[in-house]
This record gives structure tokens, sequence and C-alpha cells, in this order.
């Protein structure tokens, strides 16, 4: 895999940041001056965010799950729509990672809502992917395509979101190939593959390529199979090592 971006992959839990733009006046376009009140509502985001995440990390669930919570409260007093926003992003998220996806699509599309109505096509593509993912989590793969085929049409009018684009065509793949069509699943795969490998994204290309083995060995192309399942094993063991090499440094 080739590529001029190096970046270590981290599980989806710990990709989202807190978002630092601001608010600004419709009509001057300056940033709008906020009460104390509101000020001190939005360090407590910020304090939240970053308990939340630690709790997170260690699956502390219902530590977590109460910190954002709290962060969500302080983000919609602060007035601030992005953080809220990012918020409510997150805590669709731990909802995945919990199993209650019926909480996390209600939260994903909150998020969607906000960024929708500041014309955030990254923060629409956020949104678009948790809400196929949500779905995907429920069953409901036609939906879950949908949803992921959006984000896609989203990230690739951009063109410079190579890791989204990944994102997408994996949900894309995953949904295919629960909806019974291995060849469309087979090309989104491959798409993710070559995209994750753009951003040196070992993880997302190592987990491509072993639904690209499985897929390959569905349609009785085991030569195939076996050199995604080879391919596969290189990156993930280069993703331990790169995981590695961060905890000590």
């Amino acid at each position: 895999m080739s590529g001029s971006i190096l970046t270590s992959r981290r599980s989806e839990r710990e990709r989202i940041v807190i978002p630092v733009t601001v608010d600004r006046d419709e009509h001057s376009n300056s940033p709008r001056v906020g009460s104390p009140q509101r000020d001190e509502s939005y360090a407590v985001v910020t304090t939240k965010w970053a308990f939340a995440m630690a709790q997170q990390r260690a699956e502390h669930w219902q530590e977590a799950e109460a910190a954002w919570q709290e962060a969500l409260s302080a983000a919609q007093r602060s007035g601030k729509k992005d953080a809220k926003a990012a918020v409510e992003s997150r805590l669709g998220s731990l909802y995945r990672l919990t199993g209650r996806p019926d909480e996390a699509i209600a939260c994903f599309e909150a998020a969607h809502a906000i960024w929708s109505s500041r014309g955030d096509a990254e923060g629409m593509a956020h949104s678009l992917f948790g809400l196929g993912a949500a779905h995907q989590e429920k069953g409901d793969s036609k939906a879950a395509l949908a949803y992921h085929s959006k984000h896609l049409h989203i990230v690739q009018k951009r063109g410079d979101q190579i890791a989204l684009v990944a994102k997408a065509w994996y949900g894309m793949g995953k949904a295919h190939s629960h909806l019974g069509q291995p060849r469309q699943a087979i090309n989104c795969y491959t798409n993710a593959t070559d995209s994750y490998g753009k951003v040196w994204d070992f993880d997302g290309a190592g987990r491509s390529l072993q639904c690209l083995s499985i897929l390959h060995a569905a349609c009785s192309d085991p030569g195939k199979a076996a050199d995604c399942q080879q391919r596969a094993a290189v990156a993930l063991r280069r993703n331990h090592q790169t995981l590695r090499q961060e905890s000590t440094t």
C-alpha cells in the first residue's frame, strides 16, 4: 500500500474530535461574543468530552454515557450547535458500541440535522456513516446502503476526504454482502481497500481484505481468497506494530 499521508489507525471510538469552530453573527460574519455562562458551559463540554473518551477507551460504558449526556446538556446551554452535533455523534457511536442501534439512530439524526443546516459536508458524512452503520446493526441493509451511498456522494464531491471515502465503500460492501449481492460487495470492498491504502490505514485495509477473502471463497475463487487473506494478515500485522510503537512513545 502506498500513500502520502501516514496515519496510524485507532479504533472508531477515538476518531472524532471536538470541533473548534465558532458560531458567527449572521450579518457581520464576526464571532459572536459569548456570555460568561455560555463560555463556562463550553468549558464543561471540553472537560466532559475528555473524560467520556477516557471512560470509553476503558470500556466503562455507563460512566462514558453519563459524561456524554452531561457534555450534551452543556453544549445545549452553550448555544454552540457544532458542539451539540459533535457530542450527539459521539453519543450515537457509544450506543452503537453497546448494542443500542435505535438510540444511536436518534443521535445521528439529530447530529445530521444540525450539520445539514450548517452546510457542513464533513459532519454530514460522519452522521450518514453512523446512520448507515446503525441501520446495518438493526438488520436493515437496504436503509444502510442508502445512507452509505449518500455519504459516498458527499465525500466524492469534495474530493479531499479519502478516509471518509474508504468508510463509505466499506459500509456499502457490508450492506451488499448482507443483501446477497457478492459481486457488488466485492467491488465496494476493493474500492475500500484502495482508499484505506492511500491513507496508510492498515486496520481498515486489513478488515476490507478479510471480507474480500470470504466473498471470493463464496464465489468459488480460492486463489483470490488466499491472496486477500495473505494481504490482510500483512496489513493487520503492520497496524498492530504501529499501535505498539505509539503506546511506547
